[in-house]
């Protein structure tokens, strides 16, 4: 009787309990420029040169900073400026002419790492939408000017829920670069 309810209940389980991690190795080796928080002030494309592709995962880079960031604009570049030591100022520049400017602020949404990197919060929710189940996620896109003076954006967060009765966790780390054009 143990026998058959170890081979009955350990797929059961080993099923249940599902997860799954996914990082772009390129994430974790691409260089920041030593002056990064200085030399991040400048106009990107706003279309990634490199992505990361996901492979068996189906995880793929946004193709767009403004995308990553959550804001779903229709936008060919954008620039980074710094008001002060505590802010980060992202203008998009949209293709009808218009921009949208978005500022993050480390009172709020921004950490600023000693390495000049920039961690911005993106906000995500928890729900099931249409779906029999219920999970919440959390984002955080990671900025930071590479070697070659592009911009580094690094998406990294997870999710964590349950599919009806199944829990579910994931997490994600991936790489996008945009070129600099000023």
């Amino acid at each position: 009787m143990n026998l058959f309810r170890t081979i009955i209940f350990t797929p059961f389980f080993a099923v249940a309990v599902s997860g799954c991690i996914t990082i772009d190795p390129r994430s974790l080796h691409e260089n920041v420029r030593a002056d990064s928080a200085e030399s991040i002030v400048g106009t990107f494309g706003n279309s990634a040169s490199y992505k990361s592709s996901g492979g068996l995962s189906g995880f793929v880079a946004s193709d767009t900073l403004s995308f990553a960031l959550g804001l779903h604009l229709a936008s060919s570049s954008f620039s980074i400026a710094r008001p002060s030591k505590s802010e980060l100022k992202i203008e998009f520049h949209k293709v009808d002419g218009s921009s949208f400017v978005k500022l993050y602020s480390t009172s709020t949404d921004l950490k600023i790492k000693p390495n000049g990197q920039f961690d911005l919060s993106v906000p995500e929710g928890c729900g099931g939408h249409d779906s029999p189940g219920f999970g919440c996620g959390y984002k955080t896109v990671t900025l930071f000017i590479n070697e070659s003076g592009d911009l580094a954006s690094i998406e990294s967060g997870g999710a964590a829920g349950v599919l009806g009765i199944i829990p579910f966790a994931m997490y994600v780390k991936k790489l996008a670069i945009f070129p600099r054009l000023e």
